[in-house]
C-alpha cells in the first residue's frame, strides 16, 4: 500500500482571487481600487477629505458610519488639541472573490501615529461595484 508524500510546507496561496468583472478583473486594478478606498476612508475619518469623495463607491450605511466616526474623531481631537497625521501609506492589500458578485478585501494603512487594518466587502449592485461593508481598525 503506497501513500502520497505529504509536504511539510503549506501550498502557496494566491494573494488575489479574481472576480470576473469590474475593478477586480485583474490584480493591478483590484489592488488600486482597494488602496484608493482604504486611503480615502482614513482621510475622511481624520477630517482630511470630504465624505462626498466616497459617495459613488460606498453604500448609505457605510457612508453613515464613516460620518459618525469622523465626527467622533474631530470632537476628541478638538478637546485634546491633537492634529491629525498628514501622510498615509497603504500596503498589504489582499482581495478574494467570494462569489461572482462579491469580493472581500483588506489592507494595512499607516500614518505617522499608527497602523490599522481596513477590511471591506464589495458587491456588484445594479451593474456597479459598491463597498457595502467597511471597517477601519
Amino acid at each position: 500500500m503506497s501513500t502520497a508524500p505529504i509536504s511539510s510546507t503549506p501550498a502557496a496561496r494566491p494573494s488575489h482571487q479574481l472576480a470576473p468583472s469590474g475593478p477586480f478583473a485583474d490584480p493591478d486594478s483590484g489592488e488600486r481600487a482597494v488602496t484608493a478606498v482604504a486611503r480615502n476612508a482614513l482621510e475622511v475619518i481624520l477630517g482630511q477629505r470630504p465624505l462626498t469623495s466616497l459617495d459613488q463607491i460606498v453604500d448609505l450605511e457605510v457612508r453613515r458610519r464613516l460620518h459618525e466616526r469622523a465626527r467622533l474623531i474631530a470632537d476628541v481631537a478638538a478637546q485634546r488639541g491633537v492634529r491629525t497625521a498628514a501622510r498615509i501609506r497603504v500596503g498589504g492589500v489582499r482581495f478574494c472573490a467570494v462569489t461572482d458578485t462579491a469580493v472581500e478585501a483588506n489592507a494595512v494603512i499607516s500614518d505617522s501615529h499608527r497602523s490599522r487594518m481596513v477590511v471591506m466587502r464589495w458587491e456588484l449592485r445594479r451593474g456597479r461595484w459598491k463597498v457595502v461593508v467597511l471597517d477601519v481598525g
